[in-house]
């Protein structure tokens, strides 16, 4: 199928409306090539809504993941999810998945805020314990910091203001695979490498990239192995 044609337009939808599939996370990965091939469509951004209406009940909004996920990557400024992301914080889970609550609430969260809740994340229990909750959070933060460049640089800020050992080994990973290493990322790794070399043990911390706790130093080498662009963020699904 060509790129943006409209074969891959309807099998896209055909693919987000199914009932049935064999492949379980298929909605999500039809609404993530939908969002890459068609970002800011109006018309797409319509049928979307038509063939996955948000549906109000009372106070509540009920809107299928895969359709939050769809907004989220390929329509950002949809109120749809601004309304979401306040439900979401009034009612955890709202969304309903994990991948869906961790790209409205990272594509919301205000830049002031996003160092603190990003760690709240980190530590949590089914992220560190989950690969593909932690995959969810870790493809969600590398957008946000990939379009916003204030959030990279408060999540720069808080890493050299005495942070712990997870947010020494994650953030410095989501901030290269973002965008690249700058010359402050690099210097902060460096930096702390050597830090880390003067402990009898290495401290260690849960990498958000690699799912998995390690030594600290192993990930800020790993972080300086990055190139010096923007990573792609290809679904591991397709």
């Amino acid at each position: 199928m060509k790129p943006s044609s409209q074969l891959l337009l309807d099998r896209c939808f055909a693919a987000l409306t199914a009932q049935n599939s064999d492949f379980q996370r298929g909605h999500f990965v039809a609404a993530e090539i939908l969002a890459e091939h068609f970002p800011g469509d109006r018309e797409v951004y319509s049928r979307l809504l038509s063939a996955l209406p948000a549906v109000r009940n009372g106070p509540l909004l009920f809107v299928r993941p895969q359709l939050a996920v769809a907004l989220c990557l390929g329509w950002p400024d949809s109120e749809v999810i601004d309304d979401l992301y306040r439900q979401e914080l009034e009612r955890r889970g709202a969304t309903g998945d994990y991948q869906a609550f961790f790209e409205v609430r990272l594509s919301r969260y205000p830049t002031g805020e996003l160092p603190i809740r990003l760690r709240e994340h980190l530590i949590a229990s089914e992220v560190q314990g989950n690969p593909y909750v932690s995959r969810s959070l870790a493809r969600a933060t590398v957008r946000r910091l990939a379009r916003d460049e204030s959030a990279a640089s408060a999540l720069m800020s808080a890493l050299v203001a005495k942070p712990d050992e997870t947010s020494k080994a994650s953030v410095p990973r989501v901030l290269a695979a973002a965008r690249g290493l700058s010359p402050d990322l690099t210097a902060y790794c460096v930096w702390e490498i050597e830090e880390q070399l003067k402990f009898e043990s290495p401290e260690l911390g849960f990498d958000l990239i690699s799912a998995e706790i390690r030594g600290v130093h192993v990930s800020l080498l790993d972080a300086l192995n990055a190139p010096a662009r923007a990573a792609a963020l290809q679904s591991e699904n397709y």
